[in-house]
Formats: structure tokens, C-alpha cells, sequence
């Protein structure tokens, strides 16, 4: 919670928003998008380290998957930027935004079918599933960074 402020910006600190288990407490948010993952992963028995087999030729994704690559290819930046400027904050935010389009194209899914991330008890595709290791990677990674944990169930 102290690292999700600017350095300059003055810190109300609401210990009972720290415990809070919703949206208002970014870490709670980003932990349960990682358990979430976790959670999608045990269902369809697959691992983060798995080896993944691409067709570049039929690689395709929907608007929703494009929106989390798109956040993604921005984490070297934010890294770059929040090192050198010495603003750690950047990390929690870039986090945060991560794990709301992640949370979002999950809860497109109980809405229309067809983006579901799981059909019959396996991955709908492998490009659905790319976006989803990176997604859990890039949160791992951040996390680490903050010295937070990343429960695998919540």
C-alpha cells in the first residue's frame, strides 16, 4: 500500500483498506488475479513452465486478448521508468491496471460463452492460454519486485 503512492503525494493511510478483500485494496486485487490464474490452471492441469507450440500462421486473438498483450509489452517500460526516475509506484499501478483487464475478459466470459478461457475442461486455445502465462508471469515478476506474496488460492 505505501509503494502505490508517489513519493510527493501526501499518505492517508486507512489501515482497515489495507485488510479489505476487494477492488479498493489494489494487493488484494492483484493477488486474487494470480489465484484466479492458479485456480485455471490446476482445472486444466497445466503449469507456467509448460512449453507452448505456436502456429504463427493461425495466431489470432480476440479484443479483449489484445488489450492484456498490449498492457504487457508496456511492463519493460514501466520497470525502465520506475527505476530511473525512482517512482516505484509505477510497478503497483501497472499491476493493478494488468490485473483489471485480466478480471474483466474473465467476467466477459460468464457472459457470453464464447469467452470462456475454458471449454470441456481444457484451455479454449493456446493463444488464450499464451495471454494468460503472460499475464501470470508479469504479475509474478512484479510482485517479487514489491516483496509481496502471490497466494496460489484465496
Amino acid at each position: 500500500m505505501m509503494l502505490n503512492r508517489s513519493n510527493d503525494v501526501e499518505l492517508d493511510f486507512d489501515f482497515d483498506k489495507v485488510l479489505e478483500k476487494s477492488k479498493d485494496n489494489p494487493v488484494f486485487y492483484v493477488q486474487y488475479c494470480f489465484a484466479r490464474i492458479s485456480s485455471l490452471f490446476r482445472t486444466v492441469k497445466k503449469d507456467l513452465n509448460d512449453d507452448i507450440s505456436l502456429n504463427e500462421s493461425e495466431f489470432s486473438l480476440n479484443e479483449n486478448e489484445t488489450k492484456i498483450l498490449r498492457k504487457i509489452f508496456e511492463w519493460p517500460k514501466i520497470i525502465e521508468v520506475a527505476s530511473l526516475k525512482y517512482e516505484p509506484h509505477r510497478i503497483p499501478y501497472y499491476l493493478f491496471d494488468l490485473a483489471t483487464l485480466f478480471h474483466s475478459y474473465w467476467s466477459k466470459g460468464n457472459e457470453d460463452h464464447s469467452l470462456k478461457f475454458i471449454n470441456n475442461g481444457k484451455i479454449k486455445n493456446k493463444e488464450t492460454l499464451i495471454i494468460i502465462v503472460l499475464t501470470a508471469v508479469v504479475i509474478q515478476r512484479g510482485m517479487d519486485i514489491l516483496g509481496v506474496s502471490l497466494p496460489d488460492k484465496m
